[in-house]
């Protein structure tokens, strides 16, 4: 099992504006680490809150959690993936076997997989909160 979060994408968010949905995607290359928004169908936007709605330490407000995708995946069926999410708290961390949509497996995969910042000018970078750089 995977002890630490390093060169894992992280997923930050989720959110709708005018019936669009997007990710908040987090990367770390080199030791830098940059935030990127994607779209994404309504299906992923509802996996992705689920996950980020888990909070497998404590539920006191204030908890920061992190949720970082696993490049686990094992095929459920035609339209959906089981993936494996590694959720940080401090200096605790658990692993956990989700559903995902497998198009949102896909990109996620992708960019565990990218290992330059080279390879991704077309994809908005944002601050953490998803506010436009």
């Amino acid at each position: 099992m995977r002890d630490n979060s390093n060169q894992l994408p992280e997923i930050v968010t989720t959110y709708n504006f005018e019936d669009k949905y997007y990710a908040i995607i987090g990367i770390e290359i080199e030791s830098i680490k940059k935030y990127f928004r994607i779209g994404i169908m309504k299906n992923s936007y509802n996996s992705i809150l689920k996950i980020i709605q888990s909070k497998p330490f404590s539920t006191y407000p204030g908890i920061n959690y992190k949720y970082y995708f696993v490049p686990s995946i094992m095929k459920k069926n035609d339209n959906e993936v089981t993936v494996r999410i590694f959720i940080e708290n401090g200096n605790q961390a658990k692993q956990f076997d989700c559903l995902l949509p497998t198009d949102l497996a896909q990109n996620m995969l992708w960019f565990f997989n990218i290992k330059s910042f080279d390879h991704i000018k077309e994809i908005p970078e944002v601050n953490r909160d998803g506010s436009v750089i």
